[in-house]
């Protein structure tokens, strides 16, 4: 190389490509700056791209994770709402109703000893019946539980005894059905008195006068 050639001119460059203004930059720092700039805008879209991608590529994922999270939510809530529904059943079945606590109470039994005399002879009965019984009612289970046949008349007064077992009372001789308590001529109608535990009654066929 010559003493004093400038290389520029060396490899058929036109120097007016070096030179220029001072504080200005020549055409080789413009198109390296151009470039610089070019592949900083080609590497920021490169980025870009690359992130939204991943983005959209994820999306389904997290949709997906959502929705099983959502459906074990849900499947959750139901087993619970069947368990608070089973267990209220199962209170609810366990409870006795106001009518069974009723009968409960209401189920107590008292012993009552009857005795039927038509006259000729007499035959007497156990009986065990709910506390509250009349007298009559009594009279009547007897016959249920041994076939036996009573007729009653309803009167203002209260009711009153025809025939015990085909044996009436007879208007000619006077003759009627009495029933006794405790051996003691009852005060009150067999229909408005309430038998106490033990109570011994007697039907006697017999002349009222």
């Amino acid at each position: 190389m010559e003493t004093g050639v400038n290389p520029a001119l060396s490899r058929n460059c036109d120097p007016a490509c070096f030179a220029g203004k001072p504080g200005q930059l020549s055409k080789i720092q413009k198109g390296r700056a151009s470039r610089s700039r070019f592949a900083k805008k080609r590497s920021v879209q490169k980025h870009m791209r690359f992130h939204w991608s991943r983005r959209l590529q994820s999306k389904p994922v997290v949709f997906i994770c959502n929705f099983t999270r959502m459906k074990n939510k849900f499947t959750l809530g139901i087993v619970m709402l069947a368990a608070i529904v089973a267990i209220a059943l199962l209170a609810i079945s366990h409870t006795p109703s106001e009518e069974a606590q009723d009968t409960t109470t209401n189920t107590s039994t008292i012993a009552v000893v009857t005795t039927i005399a038509n006259g000729e002879s007499s035959t007497t009965y156990d009986s065990s019946v709910p506390d509250g019984t009349t007298a009559l009612q009594v009279l009547q289970l007897v016959a249920d539980q041994h076939g036996l046949d009573v007729k009653t008349t309803e009167y203002d007064f209260g009711t009153m005894v025809d025939s015990i077992d085909g044996v009436g009372q007879d208007t000619t001789d006077n003759k009627y059905w009495i029933y006794y308590i405790n051996e003691e001529s009852a005060s009150k109608g067999a229909s408005d008195y309430v038998v106490q535990n033990n109570d011994t009654i007697l039907w006697q066929y017999e002349d009222s006068m």
